[in-house]
């Protein structure tokens, strides 16, 4: 009697072990399901803590429920201890670069999605900004710490000292087509033009905003209506010039584009950018907008060049037509927040936005559109987003202190423009 009562009781303990067991497996997997939109690898985490718990259906349909609510998400990459500012591939898309408030940069390897190396170090403050030289030999990386770095990419240090001198914090660097100029925007509303070579700045400032210089990006072609090679610099600040400069480096305005009128998302005067390239009258003008809803953040040129296109605080997206300076079409509107980053795809027929409301969107270009819903998984702000070489492949960076690489293979994202009457995008 006395061994079948031990025997009872161990089954018994057995018993409520496996059900304290199944219980805790359930609990982690909603868990995991609740994290879904928030925080993604929490949820995966949890997943995979539940099954190993307890193998119960609820556990094992855990990590596809995870994946099926984020179908585009192909790799999740951490490596910084703080937000993730800027990202941006090399040129042939095998590295993305990634500029972090924790001082530091990081290369990846998008075959392994691995870090290559250490973390680069050398910025005193946050990283905010990065970009490839146009034959993905140098790396950039403007800082608030007042400098530039240019890196060499095959050996990973610095190729001379930081470049400084007659900037504030640095907001945002791009190189020229041909990689022989960079250009950066500061906070305090300035943009400086540094001979790649020599590490100088070429003539003065290009100066006159109130505020940050939030954006800069060259057309794709530096060639001009002749033929003769002009680079432009497209540019968005947060607030506008109330003045036109006089410059030295043989630089000037060619032309302002404006989305005007009353329309609250862009304030009551509209002047959203600017263009600058080379010509006799060494001047550069800036726009006039010093409305609360109408800051640009993020600006792009398409791959032809006869797009611009930029991300507003309003939440929407304006496109350009760069030779007649008119605005396509209605604003672009989904984010319910601004529009920190935009990037156009190798063939400029998809532009990516990353907003403040954690979402990417992904818009056909011709229709002005977006694909489907928004991509989620970011637990905060999108603050940076960018295409690989052939287009399949978008990085994003967040405030949530991760890197995420998204699907964005046309051929298989069988979905069509949220529009009546718009067919499935074709190559």
């Amino acid at each position: 009697m006395v061994e079948t009562a031990e025997a009872a009781a161990v089954d018994a303990q057995s018993t409520a072990e496996g059900e304290a067991q199944l219980a805790t497996s359930r609990q982690l997997a909603a868990q995991a399901l609740n994290h879904t939109d928030s925080q993604l690898d929490l949820a995966l985490l949890l997943s995979v803590e539940a099954i190993d718990v307890s193998d119960t259906v609820e556990a094992q349909s855990g990590p596809l429920s995870v994946m099926q609510a984020n179908p585009r998400l192909d790799a999740y990459l951490h490596g910084h201890e703080n937000t993730v500012q800027s990202v941006a591939f090399s040129p042939d898309g095998t590295i993305l670069a990634s500029g972090s408030w924790d001082e530091t940069v990081v290369l990846w390897d998008i075959a392994s999605g691995q870090p290559i190396g250490e973390p680069l170090t050398g910025h005193a403050e946050a990283v905010t900004s990065v970009t490839f030289s146009p034959d993905g030999t140098m790396l950039a990386s403007g800082s608030n710490d007042e400098t530039i770095i240019l890196w060499d990419v095959a050996s990973r240090v610095p190729l001379r000292d930081p470049l400084s001198g007659p900037m504030a914090d640095v907001a945002t660097v791009a190189f020229s087509p041909d990689g022989t100029i960079l250009a950066s925007g500061d906070r305090d509303g300035a943009i400086v033009l540094w001979d790649v070579a020599s590490g100088e700045p070429l003539g003065d400032l290009l100066d006159g905003h109130d505020d940050m210089v939030s954006s800069v990006a060259f057309d794709a072609t530096g060639l001009g209506q002749s033929g003769r090679h002009r680079p432009v610099l497209g540019y968005g600040a947060s607030r506008g010039a109330r003045r036109v400069a006089d410059h030295t480096c043989g630089w000037c305005n060619l032309g302002r584009f404006r989305r005007g009128g009353h329309d609250p998302r862009f304030g009551r005067r509209g002047w959203h950018g600017a263009l600058v390239g080379c010509g006799e009258r060494r001047t550069a003008c800036g726009f006039s907008d010093r409305s609360p809803g109408s800051i640009v953040y993020g600006v792009a040129f398409n791959p032809d060049s006869n797009l611009f296109a930029a991300g507003i605080s309003g939440g929407a997206i304006v496109l350009w037509d760069v030779e007649s300076q008119q605005a396509l079409g209605e604003p672009q509107t989904g984010h319910d927040g601004a529009v920190n980053s935009v990037a156009f795809n190798n063939d400029g027929t998809i532009l990516a936005s990353g907003g403040a409301d954690d979402t990417i969107r992904v818009w056909h270009v011709a229709s002005q559109q977006p694909f489907g819903e928004p991509l989620t998984g970011h637990a905060e702000a999108v603050t940076s987003v960018d295409f690989n070489l052939d287009g399949t492949i978008l990085g994003s960076g967040s405030w949530d202190d991760t890197v995420m690489l998204w699907d964005i293979e046309v051929e298989s994202w069988r979905i069509q423009p949220v529009c009546p009457g718009q067919q499935e995008l074709q190559r």
